[in-house]
């Protein structure tokens, strides 16, 4: 499938009070030999990365004469990670879990402190997630709880491969926590996975599936695909964004060991500068994303209310909550296999 095209608007234009197109890339490069850079990213990050990508390569061309071409690859996230532990040469890699980062750093491949080379965790975006129903919300789901219910059939994410998938999962599941307790929560999971009627590779595969094919009464998925999705079928699908939610981080970083025997770093470090620059940040928020430039999110109004919002940390972070949830035998696997988790 060719997948769902992100809508251009001319939402840049409207942000007038902050400069955009020019960045100073504080970088001294004199105009040489094209270069490539490779970069490797989740899924649904094609869609936004279609725009800042020539944004930078255009910016770069400017300041340094020099051209740079992208060599692009999405996925599902934890395949992105095993292909580049097995040898795929990338640049830059563009996650949605830090954990899909830390296997990469065991290998050598990036450097400890990759989370602290840049602003906010080394993450220049940040979503939360939400629940696309059929047009008009038939089946009346209005919160996490809803998805358990016997008339639901859920389009889900294999979270052995997605963050996406786990940050749903865990979103969810914490919401209902938090309300009823943990035995709710558990009760809850069975349910939930018992609805699953469709079990994809990635985010991608997902949105597919609902919107051009039809199935399911449900998708969990970023907050962020379901603006772009309503932007592309405007008021044809229900979009709900639970009021208790969870924090969805995109860290990024350059794999140190082919940037440094490729001689790449300076342009790959310079195109995750750009990440965080002013005209960066307004097409994240053009691409339904929150921008972490504060001036750009508060001239937006296309987000949804949240009455709580969690962050990985609060809960405890990646490792135990991947024990936990989605390693062999956890809570996630067990429910899936039908046992009371």
């Amino acid at each position: 499938m060719a997948g769902i095209p992100i809508k251009r608007r001319t939402f840049l234009q409207s942000l007038a009070g902050i400069s955009s197109g020019v960045i100073a890339l504080h970088y001294s490069a004199s105009a040489a030999e094209p270069i490539t850079l490779t970069l490797v990213g989740y899924a649904l990050a094609r869609p936004v990365y279609a725009l800042i990508i020539p944004a930078f390569v255009r910016a770069w061309k400017a300041q340094t004469g020099q051209d740079i071409h992208f060599i692009e690859s999405y996925g599902a996230a934890g395949a992105q990670t095993r292909a580049v532990s097995a040898g795929l040469e990338a640049d830059i890699m563009l996650q949605v879990l830090e954990t899909f980062i830390t296997p990469l750093v065991d290998d050598g491949l990036v450097a400890p402190d990759w989370q602290s080379r840049h602003p906010h965790n080394a993450s220049p975006k940040t979503s939360v997630m939400a629940i696309l129903t059929r047009p008009g919300n038939p089946k009346a789901i209005q919160d996490w709880l809803d998805l358990a219910r016997p008339d639901i059939e859920i389009v889900a994410i294999n979270p052995l491969n997605s963050g996406n998938a786990r940050m749903g999962i865990l979103a969810a599941y914490f919401a209902v926590k938090k309300t009823a307790g943990e035995a709710a929560a558990r009760e809850y999971l069975l349910s939930f996975t018992r609805n699953i009627t469709s079990l994809v590779g990635n985010a991608r595969e997902a949105s597919d599936l609902f919107v051009q094919n039809g199935v399911g009464d449900a998708l969990i998925t970023f907050e962020a695909e379901l603006i772009n999705i309503d932007s592309i079928y405007p008021n044809e699908y229900s979009v709900i964004v639970p009021r208790t939610n969870l924090v969805a981080e995109f860290p990024v970083t350059v794999i140190d060991a082919i940037v440094d025997r490729r001689g790449t770093r300076v342009v790959a470090e310079a195109f995750l500068d750009f990440l965080y620059a002013p005209i960066a940040q307004q097409i994240y928020a053009l691409s339904g994303y929150r921008p972490v430039n504060e001036q750009v999110l508060n001239l937006t109004t296309r987000y949804q209310p949240l009455d709580s919002l969690t962050t990985i940390a609060e809960l405890g972070g990646w490792p135990s909550l991947n024990q936990t949830f989605f390693e062999d035998g956890g809570l996630f696997d067990l429910a899936l296999a039908g046992a009371r988790p």
